[in-house]
């Protein structure tokens, strides 16, 4: 029987909604398609768009961000499905989006080498990529910053709630603090001290930062009261 495959999400705590991209049963086969749910109720609120390898959901619940099949970032109207901008974030293909907390900006990452269409040349081949994480104006998809302390490829970002940090772990297992309205470097909050892949997540009152490994069995949880 066909099912209904949840692919990557993303939630928004202050309007309880869901935005996804799920692989749905059409026909006799399946087709990505966008979804919005009330997670209050466990309502569908709609369904729309094609594939995202990559959303979130902007605080508020009214917009989100997709990472496209031309592997860079559309900000969209969750109500109509409406794509308000495009940003062509990186040479590679965007790997991690996330929204500030006051929904004002959009941070994407991506990895130092990739594959595939050279934009200056019109031709596939091997990508390189200098400008990893990059923070950019919600409403008018202009370029805000560009950091230059992730050199091998962004594995996660996350903004803490109270808009003093932004957490990027990068593919090295390292975790680095930004002030995230302009990417100013704060420094280094961890370091896994070999190459794996972290998630990281701020806690409800961004006092604490929870790094996973994605192939552990534990969280790790850093206090940053005293962060540098």
């Amino acid at each position: 029987m066909a099912t209904n495959q949840l692919l990557v999400f993303s939630v928004d705590p202050i309007s309880g909604r869901l935005f996804g991209a799920h692989n749905m049963p059409s026909g006799k086969g399946h087709v990505l398609r966008l979804a919005l749910f009330d997670l209050s109720d466990n309502r569908l609120i709609g369904v729309g768009g094609g594939p995202a390898s990559e959303v979130a959901i902007a605080p508020g619940g009214e917009q989100g961000a997709i990472v496209g099949q031309d592997g860079q970032v559309s900000i969209i109207d969750l109500a109509s499905g409406a794509v308000l901008r495009h940003i062509v974030a990186n040479n590679n293909s965007v790997d991690q989006i996330a929204w500030s907390a006051d929904g004002k900006r959009v941070a994407t990452g991506t990895a130092a080498i990739g594959f595939g269409l050279d934009r200056a040349t019109g031709k596939y081949g091997p990508l390189v990529d200098k400008n990893l994480l990059q923070l950019w104006d919600a409403k008018t998809g202009q370029q805000i910053a560009s950091a230059t302390q992730i050199e091998d490829g962004v594995a996660s970002i996350d903004f803490s709630r109270d808009g003093r940090w932004m957490a990027v772990a990068d593919t090295h297992g390292d975790v680095h603090l930004f002030e995230p309205n302009g990417l100013r470097y704060i420094g280094k909050a961890a370091s896994e001290k070999e190459p794996m892949t972290v998630r990281v997540r701020f806690s409800p009152n961004s006092k604490k930062l929870a790094r996973l490994r994605t192939r552990a069995t534990s969280i790790t949880i850093d206090q940053l009261d005293t962060a540098p």
